[in-house]
């Protein structure tokens, strides 16, 4: 058992403290033949103050495609205030969303870069920038 691991996993669980969630489980992204899009299924705040952001990745074209980074901004629905913005391009490079598929993918943005820590998720809009390359056959 090791403690330090442990400690880091669970920064990254769900803060049942908090009523805050958005579930929006059966969400589906476009298929579009221009590449990747993105649909939030779920959001919640974790124990470490991190935002996690649960998403399916739709792929319309007739190629797999690798995500090379991706930001995601989101957004009170009923107020249009940021709740949280993040970017990044470490994604794993074995993540691929396959063509004419879909893959599930989970963005933690870190808490320097949430700016409403009490939002109730319960309305979420959400602007999600992609980019991708194709997968070599």
């Amino acid at each position: 058992f090791n403690f330090r691991q442990e400690k880091q996993r669970e920064k990254f669980e769900m803060d049942e403290t908090m009523s805050s969630y958005f579930l929006a489980g059966d969400e589906k992204p476009e298929m579009s033949a221009e590449g990747l899009k993105a649909a939030v299924n779920e959001v919640y705040y974790t124990k470490g103050g991190y935002l996690c952001v649960k998403m399916t990745l739709g792929n319309g074209s007739d190629k797999a495609k690798h995500l090379e980074d991706i930001q995601v901004e989101l957004l009170n629905g009923d107020t249009e205030a940021l709740i949280a913005k993040g970017f990044t391009d470490k994604v794993d490079k074995d993540y691929v969303v396959p063509a004419n598929g879909t893959n599930n993918y989970t963005f933690y943005i870190s808490p320097e870069h949430i700016k409403i820590t009490n939002d109730p998720l319960m309305v979420i809009s959400y602007n999600i920038q992609l980019s991708s390359t194709d997968v070599a056959e």
